[in-house]
């Protein structure tokens, strides 16, 4: 206890001064005494002292006997948790039973021995300190499990959230091919950002560098020209220009925009937005223009998360534009084109039959790039041009002409041009003359180049096969159909449900396959042209009810309106999301469980050990030995209230409040060290750190996960360096972090471990990477941190290489709230045993171990880790007999010390010792010949027995 702090209090009611006056000396160095002569005073004195700790109570007082002032005591509230311990000269059964049923921990007899009186007091006391402690520890951990099913809770939200942004980026990139025109994508493209973000005042700006100038092709999907529409735009162009010149995305609010605009010698506005978002959009080689958003009132209406979603479609939303554009470029020329062709004649060609010569006009020469009459006119010259494969239909077509068996010339082939290319020709012709004998004598005819038209019909059947083959591979089931009738499908459909494509083509796919309760529904979507995905409850054919989702839009297909529905099984990510809940929650339970259970063993061992203590000291057959082992037995059922706690989990509180980061970091390096003893922790955290605001249980969370992470990357152990420091941010750094200049608090973890490659560092934060083994992660430590950080308002930087270890940096903003203190949990000792060396890391458990050993009749021998056991048994080996080894400690921990014991010595005999069970690290040196384990806490007979058995076995 610490000597500062006011002692706490015992109350003596005794009627007999002699017996009080031998009481308080006996107590006063340890606790102030208070002393009434009476019961109804004693009741008085005890409901007005809140430091009181014990009673002792005498039976026998004239007024109000013991038995009765136990009862009321017990009755009220402020006193019904006092241990009462009776006094009496009498020491008969039926009297202690009486005082039992009134309430009494204990029973004490005249005359007194101070020494047992103050043991029994001081173990009551101390088991009273403990069963609060306990009770503490199982409320703090509770809450504690309740936040993180909260925050597990909202990582299920944010991923959701992140399935809403990707599909809004496949819907930005599918609208391309879907869009007509340019004006069309923009529409569609303001439509899918409704989805993911307040996009009311959203806007597309592009700049025409040729003339220096911001076009608004969008503003909030509004195509109009209002006049107040053009003021916005206006005021604005300042804006977007700067976001276009910089490459950077800026934040203004009413005071930049007001700078901004008197800054190019533009007349202030009388309204201007309380904020206004900008993000460049960034091309393959240029910046196009820029995408944002503004608000005409509220200035903190964005945040960071809105800012994130600007930034993460900003990419697609270039590249559609751009894409748009080339099809726009490619598609006018194709008109342009196709009105330079309707505007010049075809090639006109005159076949003289019986002299085999051929007329060609200019055109038809120029059209194969050759100069007119560049070459003899001989149908003969002509058939050489004629691609090879081509010749024998082309043949075949005139041939069928000439002799009346069709009445036109119809043929398509490809002719050589003069630079040794191809071009398509439709030849169309017919015999206008016949001999006397009625046989062709003349045939005139056109040829028209079709080359465009060829490539046009080839890339639109590449085109129906890509969809086809891409129809066909994707899981996702592709349906075509007529108001719900079935026009076409692919596979992963058909398969989806249960039915071969055969079966679903032509039929009403809506009551086939959707649940009925859903109908109208999908005739009111199909109807209302409704875009937006959306969740339905399927049915296969075998009955099976399943959640699906749709998102439908009409589509051209083979000539023909129609509506064409992406239909998506959720089963499985639906499954997923439980999983992840349920993993979650059972791993956050497990982790906290154990470390609970760690805690508690320690602290149980404490009290156990001053028990084995006190049954030395007092004499057989007493009757407070009896007591004594009354005390055990309540111990071991704190120990089952311990395992308990493993399963016990219920609903919490978010909450804010001011955080002393230094003494957070304490703590959870204290929690942390306890099982990662083989990691050397640094600190440097700076004196008089600022305050942070914000969640203390999250901001744990993000450090262990950053320890975790560290601890991970360093197997064989390694070095952790955690600092704090106070930072003042510029606008340039705030901005590169998407935060606001000012102070912030920074916390630097640094590992020694094996670092990351460029790759894995480009991931780290994504929800579900792992870089571990199947069944050791889930991916989510270091997202769920990112997502906290983000969540205060902060950042988080990683830096690493290969073989260099890794450093996070988070940066918190300060704030000038003073911080709550943080109580720290008061640490039990564990005490441990002839010539014996005892090894543990823990002063309490080698202290007391080595009194336990003493009075056992052992000598004892100690040291402090495994490194400094093996050069003090490398010393003395012929006289120790038996080692007690520690399993989790710095520098060397139990396992390897195991090891460079056995290559010392191989017959030593060791008997390992944990706070956990024997299971993986202490079964892994069990397996390997270590000779026994004794789990914490345990009594002194246990480890007695123990130790005879070891030291008694044969050596082998």
């Amino acid at each position: 206890m610490d000597k500062t702090h006011t002692k706490k209090q015992i109350l003596i009611i005794d009627d007999t001064p002699l017996d009080t006056e031998l009481l308080a000396h006996s107590l006063k160095p340890d606790y102030d005494v208070l002393v009434s002569e009476s019961g109804s005073a004693g009741i008085e004195v005890a409901s007005a002292s809140p430091r009181l700790e014990l009673i002792l109570l005498d039976i026998n007082m004239p007024g109000m006997d013991g038995y009765e002032v136990c009862r009321q005591l017990k009755s009220n509230p402020k006193t019904a948790g006092i241990p009462v311990i009776f006094l009496t000269a009498m020491d008969s059964e039926e009297g202690q039973n009486k005082g039992f049923v009134a309430g009494a921990v204990d029973y004490i007899t005249k005359p007194f021995n101070p020494m047992i009186v103050r043991a029994r007091v001081n173990a009551h006391i101390q088991t009273k300190r403990n069963q609060d402690e306990l009770e503490r520890l199982v409320q703090e951990r509770t809450h504690e499990i309740s936040l993180m099913n909260q925050r597990l809770q909202q990582e299920i939200k944010d991923r959701n959230r992140l399935d809403e942004i990707n599909q809004a980026l496949y819907s930005i990139s599918n609208a391309v091919n879907t869009s007509v025109d340019l004006s069309a994508l923009y529409r569609s493209i303001h439509r899918i950002m409704n989805r993911v973000i307040d996009a009311a005042n959203f806007f597309i700006a592009l700049y025409d560098a040729a003339n220096e100038i911001i076009l608004y092709p969008s503003w909030a999907g509004d195509a109009s020209n209002r006049p107040e529409i053009d003021t916005s735009r206006n005021i604005l162009r300042p804006l977007v220009m700067e976001v276009v010149k910089t490459g950077r995305s800026m934040v203004f609010n009413q005071k930049d925009i007001l700078e901004m605009v008197r800054k190019v010698g533009m007349v202030s506005p009388t309204e201007i937005p309380a904020v206004w978002v900008g993000v460049p959009l960034k091309g393959r080689d240029r910046i196009i223009g820029a995408i944002g958003i503004h608000h005409d009132s509220d200035a903190d209406y964005f945040d960071a998360p809105d800012l994130n979603v600007l930034h993460t479609v900003s990419g697609q939303i270039a590249m559609a534009i751009e894409q748009k554009r080339a099809h726009e470029s490619v598609r006018q020329s194709e008109e342009r084109f196709s009105k330079v062709l309707e505007a010049t004649n075809d090639g006109i060609w005159d076949w003289d039959i019986p002299t085999n010569v051929i007329y060609a006009d200019p055109r038809y020469y120029h059209m194969l790039g050759y100069v007119p009459n560049e070459f003899p006119n001989r149908v003969e010259d002509w058939w050489r041009l004629v691609h090879p494969e081509d010749v024998q239909a082309l043949r075949s077509a005139l041939i069928d002409h000439l002799k009346g068996k069709s009445e036109k010339f119809n043929a398509e082939f490809r002719a050589r041009k003069k630079n040794g290319d191809y071009s398509w020709v439709l030849g169309r012709g017919k015999v206008v003359e016949t001999d006397p004998a009625g046989r062709p004598a003349r045939m005139v005819g056109i040829h028209t180049e079709i080359t465009q038209r060829k490539l046009a019909e080839q890339a639109h059947h590449e085109s129906q096969e890509r969809y086809k083959r891409l129809s066909e591979v994707t899981i996702e089931g592709v349906l075509f159909h007529d108001k719900g009738i079935a026009i076409d499908c692919n596979e992963s459909f058909a398969a989806m449900f249960g039915y071969q494509r055969e079966e679903v083509i032509g039929k009403d796919v809506i009551k086939l396959c959707a649940c009925p309760e859903y109908h109208d529904l999908i005739y009111r979507n199909i109807r209302d042209l409704f875009h937006e995905p959306y969740e339905i409850k399927g049915q296969k054919k075998n009955g099976t009810i399943f959640p699906i989702e749709l998102e439908g839009k009409e589509c051209h297909y083979f000539g023909k309106t129609l509506r064409v529905t992406a239909v998506r099984d959720l089963s499985e990510r639906k499954r997923t999301e439980e999983n992840i809940i349920r993993m979650q929650k059972m791993e956050a339970i497990g982790t906290l469980a154990g470390g609970i259970a760690h805690d508690f063993n320690n602290l149980l061992g404490s009290i156990l050990g001053n028990i084995g203590l006190l049954q030395i000291y007092l004499p057989e057959g007493g009757r407070a030995l009896t007591r004594l082992k009354t005390i055990e037995k309540i111990v071991h059922r704190g120990a089952n209230l311990a395992r308990q706690l493993l399963g016990y989990a219920r609903r919490g509180k978010y909450q804010v409040c001011p955080i002393n980061l230094n003494l957070l970091i304490r703590e959870s390096l204290e929690m942390f060290g306890r099982t990662r003893r083989q990691i050397l922790i640094h600190t440097h955290l700076q004196e008089n750190l600022w305050t942070v605001e914000g969640d203390s249980t999250q901001i744990d969370q993000v450090l262990l996960n950053l320890f975790i992470n560290a601890a991970d990357a360093m197997p064989d152990g390694g070095e952790l360096f955690v600092e704090s420091e106070n930072m003042v941010l510029s606008k340039i750094l705030a901005k590169q972090h998407l935060s606001e200049p000012g102070p912030y608090v920074m916390i630097s973890v640094r590992d020694t471990g094996h670092g990351m490659d460029k790759e894995v560092k480009k991931r780290i934060f994504d929800p579900f990477f792992t870089t571990k083994e199947v069944g050791k992660g889930t991916g989510l430590g270091l997202a769920s941190a990112y997502g906290i950080v983000k969540n205060h308002n902060g950042n988080i930087d990683v830096y690493s290489e290969l073989g260099k270890g890794s450093i996070f940096k988070i940066y918190l903003p300060a704030s000038e709230k003073k911080a709550e203190e943080i109580s720290q949990p008061e640490e039990q000792a564990q005490k441990g045993s002839e010539t014996i060396l005892i090894v543990d890391d823990e002063y309490e458990f080698r202290d007391v171990g080595e009194e336990m050993l003493r009075e056992l009749g052992y000598e004892v021998i100690t040291a402090t880790n495994g490194q400094e056991a093996c050069a003090v048994f490398a010393a003395q080996q012929e006289t120790i007999d038996l080692i007690i080894l520690d399993m989790i400690m710095p520098i060397m921990g139990g396992g390897q010390a195991f090891d460079r014991l056995r290559t010392i010595k191989p017959d030593v005999r060791i008997l390992l010792s944990s706070g956990y069970s024997a299971d993986s690290e202490a079964a892994d040196i069990l397996s390997r010949g270590c000779d026994g384990f004794i789990q914490k806490p345990f009594r002194m007979n246990e480890l007695s027995k123990i130790l005879r058995q070891l030291l008694e076995k044969k050596i082998r």
